[in-house]
């Protein structure tokens, strides 16, 4: 894939590809907030260049919510 964007001298690893760590508490206020706080916690687990995401559900109908708010709604109490 960087190789057909003309980018060398990069290897993409994936979380298998490295030590496990502790998953940090995404505790942000938006989906921005809660995917800097992976990547910084990724990068400073593992020492490397780190990419994340975070997703959910907004609804417009309720005002966007529950937006970060989504996971907690749906995991599982055990």
């Amino acid at each position: 894939m960087l190789d057909a964007a003309g980018i060398n001298g990069v290897e993409l690893v994936s979380t298998a590809d490295v030590a496990p760590y502790e998953e940090p508490v995404e505790n942000g206020r938006t989906f921005t907030d809660n995917a800097l706080i992976k990547a910084r916690a990724g990068a400073a687990a593992t020492g490397l260049v780190t990419l994340a995401d975070d997703s959910g559900l907004t609804v417009d109908e309720l005002g966007g919510m529950p937006g970060v708010l989504f996971r907690a709604l749906v995991r599982p109490a055990w």
